[in-house]
């Protein structure tokens, strides 16, 4: 199947997706009741709530068949942070801590820029080794991110 794509500073370009990538696109794991009742649950602010509705509620038409885009990186996501949860605490964890660096008066309007990514990073990191502790991680962190391979490559002009 041909995906149209239009660039407004470059003209039309196609990407070529196969029915296989279509069909995993369209399926989904969770019913829209469950993912909104998964929203519901997190600890998150009603605004925030919203705007994951919102996102959740996202579709392209892809030929004759429409894609909920939204559906399914949220699908992804919620499924990331229930399975490798060391690792999205360790990255929230290294975010705040260097937002409170960034927020210190004087040095944190220097230190700020720097230390942010650099504790998000290793958070990350830190999180993500507890995580490895288990043999099959790797196999479905790969899984997760193989839904999304043919959209990155094979854009034809």
């Amino acid at each position: 199947m041909e995906l149209q794509v239009t660039n407004p500073e470059t003209g039309e370009t196609r990407l070529d997706l196969s029915e296989d990538f279509l069909t995993e696109l369209t399926t989904q794991t969770l019913l829209k009741k469950e993912l909104l009742s998964r929203i519901d649950n997190l600890n998150l602010s009603a605004d925030s709530k919203a705007l994951l509705y919102k996102m959740a509620g996202t579709a392209m038409k892809v030929g004759a068949t429409v894609v909920k885009i939204g559906h399914k990186i949220l699908e992804v996501v919620l499924q990331l942070v229930s399975r490798f949860p060391n690792a999205s605490f360790g990255l929230i964890f290294g975010a705040i801590a260097g937002a409170l660096v960034g927020g210190v008066p004087l040095i944190g309007f220097v230190l700020g820029p720097v230390v942010t990514p650099l504790l998000a990073a290793f958070g990350l990191l830190m999180g993500a080794k507890a995580d490895f502790a288990d043999a099959a991680l790797e196999g479905r962190i790969m899984e997760a991110v193989a839904t999304f391979d043919p959209l990155k490559g094979g854009a034809v002009d």
